[in-house]
């Protein structure tokens, strides 16, 4: 992935890692001249959280302890003045998804503008289409197993599950937040499916993949990582009935401790980015246990829960991590 001039004038490289499709990747680490002891922090949200997540109003006192101002800011409001912010952080914009292309040039503004960015831009680009997870898996990375179907592809549902030997599947959009437009089939997809299917395929590109029965039992685990370290994990458990841990969709999620090879595991889904982990701000790491393999459903690089609420040393080290610079 080529990387635009804007994005090299707001960051310095680091060591570049080969990437799978032998092209080079320089990772980038956000700006810091910007940053001053009077500086705010922008904490980017969207019009459905004015006033921030209770997660992420915990970054507003970690922040003030060391003196640095943080306030909400709507990512789409034509009227914020993105120049006056020392930095900004990309928290609950959970509705770019609906205008994707929208959120992507609102990054280019900021770019452009010479306003840092945490994720820093490269990184949220590579993360806003699922497709990343390819890259992942070639890298060694274990993935749910994937059928990539691009947009007006001639698949048939049907055949897929034929050939791949699954039964019950989900369907997902390659760029999605907060499970929007994921969908399951029964024991056999049926002409309906077949007819969603195409519905969906004929507007953008598609993920199919076998359901985990995991997420059901187990639960599906997400691991944090600050500044690309381990920090804290959660267990998400759909309601009885569904398949979507979501909250929006009665799922339930509690504080829990994973064991060694869980978070080892992790680890290595952030080793195997094709950028130095460390120039991750915040991360997290989403995935299941399936036959003893744990296997990567998405890493969230760009708007994630990060359940600070549960682990407020967190918030901590997210707010040091954002002003380390100064």
């Amino acid at each position: 992935m080529a990387l635009a001039d804007s994005e090299r004038t707001l960051a310095r490289p680091t060591i570049a890692r080969e990437r799978t499709d032998g092209r080079k990747w320089s990772a980038m680490t956000p700006a810091r001249s910007r940053l001053t002891p009077s500086a705010t922090v922008a904490l980017a949200t969207s019009s459905e959280y004015p006033a921030l997540t209770l997660d992420d109003q915990t970054l507003v006192p970690a922040l003030a302890g060391h003196g640095i101002a943080a306030e909400p800011a709507i990512w789409n409001d034509a009227s914020v003045d993105w120049r006056r912010y020392g930095v900004v952080v990309v928290r609950s914009t959970w509705d770019y998804h609906h205008d994707p292309g929208t959120f992507r040039r609102w990054i280019q503004s900021l770019d452009l503008a010479g306003v840092p960015l945490l994720n820093p831009s490269p990184i949220l680009r590579w993360n806003l289409d699922k497709i990343y997870l390819r890259e992942l898996e070639a890298r060694g990375v274990p993935i749910v197993p994937t059928e990539w179907v691009a947009p007006r592809a001639p698949h048939s549902l049907r055949e897929v599950a034929r050939r791949r030997g699954w039964e019950r599947v989900v369907v997902k959009p390659v760029v999605a937040a907060s499970a929007h437009g994921v969908w399951r089939t029964g024991d056999v997809p049926t002409v309906a499916d077949e007819q969603r299917f195409h519905a969906s395929v004929a507007q953008h590109g598609v993920m199919i993949q076998p359901f985990v029965d995991a997420v059901c039992t187990e639960g599906e685990w997400s691991l944090m990582f600050i500044e690309g370290h381990y920090s804290h994990a959660v267990l998400k458990r759909p309601r009885s009935g569904d398949y979507r841990v979501q909250g929006q969709f009665g799922g339930q999620f509690a504080p829990a401790t994973p064991d060694a090879s869980l978070i080892d595991a992790a680890e290595r889904v952030m080793r195997a980015l094709p950028f130095p982990a460390t120039d991750c701000a915040y991360a997290r790491v989403d995935g299941v246990r399936d036959a003893g393999v744990f296997r990567l459903m998405e890493l969230e690089l760009v708007e994630p829960a990060l359940f600070l609420a549960g682990a407020i040393e967190s918030s901590d080290r997210l707010a040091a991590r954002i002003i380390e610079g100064l």
